[in-house]
């Protein structure tokens, strides 16, 4: 009997003394969008270190996976993940396709995702996935405040590129239906394919019908050779983006072609709640020439996936943690409150209009353009 008690004694000790968790990072950290996933993985390390140095009741072990914007890269990645039982919860894309692809993967093996920068919106509101969750708003958001800009600028006559991709057909429709909403003319719509050199062509096609704006549904590689292109056709147009094109890149590669375009960017990260105390840490950290405006939504995804581990208690399970993080209901983060619907999509609305000037993106309302010193194209 003594021997018997000694060993379920032991065993308990045992338990009490470990047990762990393992979370993983996906995101592009090599490829066209590095910006990003350099970024987000840095903050992702930042929130794990700091989560560690605070005490965790369990031991905290990560790994980061580069999915390069590729799509097969991302599926395989998805795959070891799932096959890998020590992974309980994954912070997952910053491309929607890629998050798209991964879906099935993921629900299929149970496993909790939390998708820190993708926005296309069939990610939470199709297939009813428990395991998916988004923090981003969605791109129907961003476009109908790109839409309302436009409209509020006395702009009527609007043509509209896209990437053939999930993404750019995402914003594509986004956008076309608020231009419907607010009674703005869509003149011409064509996709595009990417990795060109040159999309004259296509710009030609566009012009076709007029347009005072040409807005674009991808991301800055295609963006600054599209504002060069039309630079060059000598046609007075403004031109503007998603959050695809938000980055410190495109201002600086488009050059003077890129003045005074428009894009539709993360909320200025010292305007967030806990914005400033975060960029000293981070910068102070980690010497990045460039920061990625999604670099909180990395850290906030991260630190809500740790929260949700701590509330799954000493049961850390795949199935747990699906219920706790889905559960999540008023975090405090870097952004702000944040909760998630039955869907798995936040509540932050976390888009403002910036503009380029002097090779930098610029808060509309603090820019020259807002002010009368400069005039916005195709007026």
């Amino acid at each position: 009997m003594k021997k018997a008690m000694v060993l379920v004694f032991a065993v308990i000790l045992l338990a009490s003394v470990f047990f762990g968790a393992k979370i993983a990072f996906i995101g592009p950290i090599s490829g066209p969008n590095s910006i990003h996933g350099v970024s987000g993985r840095d903050a992702f390390l930042l929130a794990v270190e700091q989560a560690v140095a605070k005490g965790l009741p369990f031991e905290l072990q990560y790994e980061v996976f580069d999915d390069n914007s590729n799509t097969d890269t991302a599926v395989a990645i998805a795959k070891k993940i799932g096959e890998d039982p020590e992974v309980i919860a994954v912070i997952a894309h910053w491309n929607s396709g890629l998050a798209l692809a991964t879906k099935p993967v993921f629900h299929s093996f149970g496993v909790p995702v939390l998708v820190w920068g993708a926005v296309n919106p069939d990610i939470t509101m199709k297939d009813d996935f428990p395991e998916i969750n988004r923090l981003p708003s969605m791109s129907t958001f961003q476009n109908f405040i790109c839409a309302q800009f436009l409209s509020q600028n006395g702009y009527s006559k609007v043509g509209v590129l896209y990437e053939n991709t999930d993404y750019g057909k995402a914003h594509k429709d986004a956008f076309v239906d608020s231009l419907a909403q607010l009674g703005l003319d869509l003149t011409l719509q064509k996709f595009i394919i990417t990795n060109k050199t040159s999309y004259a062509s296509d710009i030609n096609v566009i012009l076709r019908g007029n347009p005072q704006v040409l807005y674009y549904g991808g991301y800055t590689k295609e963006a600054v050779v599209l504002v060069k292109n039309l630079n060059e056709s000598g046609k007075d147009l403004l031109f503007v983006g998603t959050t695809g094109i938000s980055d410190d890149i495109f201002p600086v590669e488009g050059g003077e072609a890129a003045e005074g375009s428009v894009s539709m960017r993360i909320t200025p990260i010292e305007e967030m709640p806990g914005g400033s105390a975060f960029l000293k840490i981070f910068t102070e950290k980690y010497n990045e020439t460039a920061i990625s405006p999604y670099v909180v939504h990395a850290y906030d995804s991260t630190n809500i996936v740790i929260e949700a581990l701590i509330k799954a208690g000493s049961n850390l399970t795949r199935e747990n943690v699906v219920k706790t993080l889905r559960d999540t209901k008023d975090f405090q983060g870097v952004m702000g409150s944040i909760s998630f619907d039955s869907s798995g999509q936040s509540n932050l609305k976390d888009i403002s209009v910036f503009v380029s000037q002097d090779y930098k993106w610029v808060v509309w309302e603090k820019s020259d353009y807002f002010y009368g010193i400069r005039s916005l194209k195709g007026k």
